[in-house]
């Protein structure tokens, strides 16, 4: 932030470099009173009466539609004091809503956002701006609105399916299983794939109004909702909090409103017109016809190219798009501060030395083994190694925390702590679970639960489950696995659907791979699997019939150890002895 500043002038500080980022398009004035005065023309009677959709069954699934624990700015009371009110107040707020509409603007006190900037990495610069990410916290009458314009203009409000980003039934583990299986698809064929894992700098802050509102209308989102939208864009105010210090109020001329409900929509209809336009150019990868060279989540942008040549297309296209809409993607000449990067799927090396740059903005993009996209690191030949090695240090990291943090919790306690955390290991969907890298996981969970039962290292695998008394980690990840594969199945996504057609029935898929594997284990035939049979039916290690004799007996003498019962003849070393006897032997 410069200079050493005085905490009474922290938050003004804060007030100018938020200001100057939402204030460059600040010289479009004219161009959206142009705008606004064309939207008002188009209205007429029968959008004026269509103030009428707007109904208390609507405002009240808006209001529920809420987060909850969300606070006010201006009210003293949080989401949660008024998602239970009564149908009067719903009744008095749909009137307030539809006063909205019919007249275009907004009580402007209602219009002040407080931003309250987070420091993003403790350990990083604390005096630079950069390290900081400003929370939004304003106004929840208008967020309530904000949610009800979702609902009453739904329709209008699709995106292209490419666009994973905020809409129901997708996610991020499925943006990343689509890319993946593309690659694996092109790959197996013998086929590389050139792909640009792309960064937007400060993209939802640099939108422009002019294009979005444009947008909206080709949409023909009603008129009378625009005006009032635009009323609300033009009209807000914000200012920065910094511990109990308030900054001045500041205008802004860019970005999808902080903190609103609608934003994220907003922001992947305003990237629609990208995919649109590589859909034209369409030199990415294809599947069956199906256009397969761009998956956007939000502003994670991930390009997919048979070729260098039709890389380099694609790039020019955003190029373009970015100038146009007056975004910039993050490039840098040195490697490692770039955050826009290419990467060469291929099982076969390639030596990208002899490989011409893709260039972006007259720099050329540098060539790398891997690149973090959506939580899962992707390295060159989509075997998911360093990603399956990261998260395994991550778990056995977490289970050393819970074992300190828990030391005295019963050993039914920690193994609920840790199904909590296995169950969220993220990015499972996209491995073959059956592998010896994510075998080492499952090897790091017996571990674990013979640490919590103070079993020897040496005792049998099959022990494991039913001392634990609950499910194997590789049950839990295969049963949400299955639970993915329904999810893909019954997807809204054309693309999706292809994929999972093309991949469930090709041996040779990671995807058909677990299925077939999964099956196997329980036993079952692959047409009938759910998650529910893998749970009720999967085993990590079958335990021989002739040693099952072992389960309780080991049970009660846990138990014994455990609760320091004592036994008749035998101290602890000698209790000690025998389980490790009976688990080993």
């Amino acid at each position: 932030m410069g200079g050493v500043i005085g905490l009474e002038n922290i938050s003004n500080t804060f007030a100018n470099i938020y200001q100057e980022l939402y204030s460059r398009h600040e010289d479009k004035t004219a161009e959206l009173d142009s705008l606004e005065r064309n939207i008002t023309e188009k209205i007429t009677e029968e959008h004026i009466s269509d103030v009428t959709r707007i109904t208390p069954t609507d405002v009240k699934k808006a209001l529920l539609n809420l987060k909850p624990g969300k606070s006010d700015n201006v009210f003293d009371f949080t989401s949660d004091c008024i998602q239970n009110s009564s149908d009067l107040l719903i009744n008095h707020v749909t009137k307030l809503f539809q006063s909205f509409v019919l007249y275009g603007n907004v009580p402007t006190f209602l219009l002040i956002c407080t931003l309250i900037p987070i420091i993003k990495d403790n350990l990083g610069d604390a005096a630079s701006s950069e390290n900081y990410r400003a929370i939004a916290i304003g106004n929840l009458i208008l967020k309530w609105f904000d949610s009800l314009i979702l609902i009453i203009e739904n329709d209008k409000l699709n995106m292209d399916e490419l666009q994973f980003g905020f809409q129901k039934g997708t996610g991020t583990n499925m943006c990343s299983w689509a890319i993946t299986s593309v690659i694996d698809y092109y790959n197996r064929a013998g086929r590389p794939v050139f792909a640009c894992s792309m960064d937007l700098s400060k993209a939802f802050d640099v939108v422009s109004w002019i294009q979005l509102f444009k947008e909206l209308e080709d949409r023909e989102v009603s008129p009378a909702v625009l005006r009032t939208l635009l009323y609300i864009y033009r009209g807000q105010t914000y200012q920065v909090q910094w511990n109990n210090s308030v900054s001045r109020l500041f205008k802004v001329y860019n970005g999808v409103k902080q903190g609103a409900v609608s934003s994220p929509i907003l922001f992947c209809i305003y990237m629609n017109k990208l995919i649109l336009r590589l859909r034209v150019y369409s030199t990415g990868c294809q599947l069956g016809g199906v256009f397969m060279g761009i998956f956007v989540y939000a502003d994670d942008i991930i390009l997919l190219a048979p070729s260098r040549n039709g890389l380099q297309n694609m790039v020019n296209v955003c190029e373009q798009f970015a100038n146009l809409f007056s975004m910039k993607f993050s490039t840098n000449n040195v490697v490692e501060k770039s955050k826009t990067k290419c990467i060469i799927f291929t099982k076969y090396p390639i030596d990208t030395v002899n490989i011409l740059p893709i260039y972006l903005d007259d720099v050329p993009l540098p060539y790398v083994d891997h690149v973090k996209h959506l939580g899962c690191t992707l390295q060159t030949d989509n075997s998911f190694t360093r990603d399956i090695n990261q998260k395994r240090g991550q778990f056995i990291a977490k289970i050393h925390s819970l074992n300190q943090e828990f030391y005295f919790a019963e050993s039914s306690v920690l193994i609920k702590l840790y199904n909590l955390y296995a169950t969220s290991i993220y990015g499972s969907n996209l491995w073959n679970l059956f592998s010896n890298n994510v075998f080492r996981i499952y090897s790091s969970w017996n571990t674990a639960v013979r640490i919590v039962f103070k079993l020897p290292n040496t005792c049998h695998r099959y022990f494991i489950e039913p001392l634990s008394q609950s499910s194997h980690l590789m049950t839990m990840l295969c049963s949400r696995f299955v639970s993915f594969i329904s999810s893909l199945e019954n997807s809204s996504k054309i693309c999706i659907r292809l994929l999972i057609n093309l991949l469930k029935f090709d041996q040779r898929s990671v995807t058909a791979k677990n299925l077939r594997n999964i099956a196997d284990k329980c036993n079952k035939d692959l047409n009938v699997i759910d998650k529910y049979i893998v749970q009720n039916c999967m085993i990590f290690q079958e335990i021989p019939v002739d040693e099952e004799w072992r389960i309780p007996f080991l049970n009660e003498l846990i138990s014994a150890k455990n609760n320091k019962i004592v036994i008749d003849g035998i101290d602890q070393a000698e209790l000690d002895d025998i389980i490790n006897f009976i688990c080993t032997t």
